[in-house]
């Protein structure tokens, strides 16, 4: 609970986030690699772009429109646009296969304690600090289910 608290602290007091990282996946025998783009600018304007085989996926919010766009699902949807990021759910309803961005939307919208997978956060084992590059990190496990994907219907 004391890692979920510093993440939520750390997340609620910021204006933009803007964020491009690379998710390394295989299916079956080759390399399926994700680059997902998440960025936001308070009040209300949010970016999620994953791109990547059998991954593309797009949400964003301009203000006014609140479009999320599937084409391997050939899902499309479009609705008025939250008027801030705070408690908005971006990803309402949308099924997206990254939990790095789930977490990380629920941390920057400050709802991620009401959430199933806040839950899990909460109760996850943690294991640290370990070598990070040229820093140090701590590692959170915890099991992240396909009910977790639709924490926020």
């Amino acid at each position: 609970m004391s890692v979920l608290n510093k993440m939520t602290g750390a997340y609620r007091s910021i204006e933009t986030y803007y964020d491009v990282a690379t998710i390394k996946r295989r299916l079956g025998e080759k390399d399926a690699p994700v680059t997902l783009t998440l960025a936001m600018l308070k009040p209300n304007r949010y970016l999620m772009e994953l791109k990547g085989d059998f991954m593309n996926t797009v949400v964003t919010s301009d203000g006014t429109t609140l479009t999320a766009i599937r084409p391997d699902k050939k899902a499309y949807s479009k609705t008025k646009a939250p008027l801030q990021v705070l408690k908005a759910g971006f990803l309402s309803g949308i099924d997206v296969p990254s939990p790095g961005a789930r977490i990380i939307t629920a941390l920057l919208e400050s709802n991620i304690r009401d959430t199933e997978l806040g839950a899990a956060i909460a109760n996850a084992k943690v294991t640290g600090p370990h070598a990070f590059g040229t820093k140090q990190a701590y590692v959170l496990n915890f099991p992240y289910t396909r009910d977790l994907k639709r924490v926020f219907t």
